[in-house]
């Protein structure tokens, strides 16, 4: 998209008066900002819904025969919300009832923030569970009717188990991936600060300050790898709108410091504050974050990951993490890794010879096509904005 600066800048500011429920403003003079092409970025981020309740109040747009696909779009997300809604409390009160340790996580919580739940779109219903409980909770999955791919439960970061059209539940057995040493000991450490929700036995929520907390370490991880979205920079305005004042922020700059995570997260909120506050900056770093963010949707793309994947590991380390993977990893390829993991070696060597010599994908990813030059200057730029 050309002048991808314009459509994010007047986007933030669309979606600040939906949060707020003031009257968004034209256009910038001489911008020539296409409402289609501002929707299409909309959707690209899962923002739409909130830039619909903030383009409902320019007549003009109303009277495009886009804006009929539009209002059946949010009137699904509300369909969407109020499913979750009631299958998320489901879920959560047969674990409380099962005994089951459980801490919602991300969107499920932050949408409360937000004027209307349904204004915050989730795609999933993010949850941490300790590892010691992941059989009980598979038990408890299945007799809600929620299917899983039985070769990758248990093994990895966190289990996907799904039901219908519109419910897919992640469960974290951990919140960061040991690759990130630091940010894992950060976030087993907000794990570990967790508090008993009032009225209840088994289920947790973050402190206020650890959740900011994550919400950073969460955004830095996806930026690291590839990039993030318009709304987890929202979710971060919103956040501090509510909690600025109250949180203890001698604690947040230690673990942010503790972390490595202190140039990031000013990155973000200054960004947060010029996108959705209205506060201008002359940083060009943090309006080139702005850019970069806007530019390559919420969760990335591939070629993006391959690009960090490049610049990051030589050839020989990639070709490494392709092949010997860990064993909580490998269960999920050969399943007689189960009963018999002193195979691991063997097992290695088969996946090794089944890329190079059957299938390609492995040798393919460690051979990937990423321009080393670009890639170099993707790991610069992300070095320069603190990851």
């Amino acid at each position: 998209m050309e002048n991808i600066r314009a459509y994010s800048e007047y986007l933030a500011r669309l979606l600040a008066c939906a949060v707020k429920n003031e009257k968004p403003p034209l256009p910038p003079a001489g911008s020539e900002i296409e409402t289609g092409e501002l929707y299409k970025l909309s959707r690209t981020h899962a923002v739409d819904n909130i830039l619909y309740m903030s383009l409902d109040k320019f007549e003009s747009v109303k009277k495009s025969g886009a804006w009929r696909a539009a209002t059946e779009l949010y009137k699904h997300a509300i369909v969407r919300e109020s499913t979750q809604y009631v299958e998320s409390q489901a879920l959560m009160d047969r674990l409380e009832s099962e005994g089951i340790v459980h801490m919602p996580l991300k969107g499920f919580v932050i949408k409360n923030l937000y004027p209307s739940p349904d204004m915050r779109q989730s795609t999933d219903l993010d949850i941490y569970i300790p590892d010691r409980q992941t059989k009980a909770t598979k038990k408890v999955m299945e007799s809600l009717g929620y299917t899983y791919d039985s070769k990758t439960v248990g093994h990895g970061m966190h289990d996907e188990y799904k039901r219908g059209k519109l419910m897919m539940v992640e469960v974290h057995r951990y919140l960061m991936a040991p690759e990130f040493k630091s940010w894992r000991k950060l976030c087993d450490r907000i794990v570990a600060n967790k508090r008993l929700c009032s009225g209840f036995t088994y289920r947790y929520e973050m402190t206020p300050e650890d959740f900011y907390l994550y919400m950073i370490l969460h955004t830095a991880k996806h930026l690291k790898h590839s990039s993030s979205g318009i709304k987890s920079v929202l979710d971060i305005w919103v956040y501090l709108d509510r909690y600025n004042k109250t949180l203890n922020w001698e604690y947040i700059n230690k673990m942010l410091l503790e972390g490595e995570l202190t140039t990031i997260e000013r990155n973000l909120k200054t960004l947060a504050a010029h996108w959705f506050g209205n506060e201008p900056t002359d940083d060009e770093l943090v309006l080139r974050l702005g850019d970069f963010i806007a530019e390559n949707g919420t969760f990335g793309n591939e070629e993006q990951y391959k690009m960090w994947r490049s610049a990051n590991t030589s050839r020989f380390s990639r070709a490494v993490d392709a092949f010997f993977l860990p064993l909580s990893e490998m269960r999920g390829f050969y399943p007689v890794l189960e009963k018999a993991p002193v195979l691991l070696p063997v097992m290695w060597l088969v996946r090794a010879f089944k890329a190079v010599f059957v299938k390609k994908s492995a040798s393919e990813y460690i051979a990937d096509n990423a321009d080393r030059d670009e890639a170099r200057k993707l790991f610069e730029f992300k070095e320069s904005i603190g990851l």
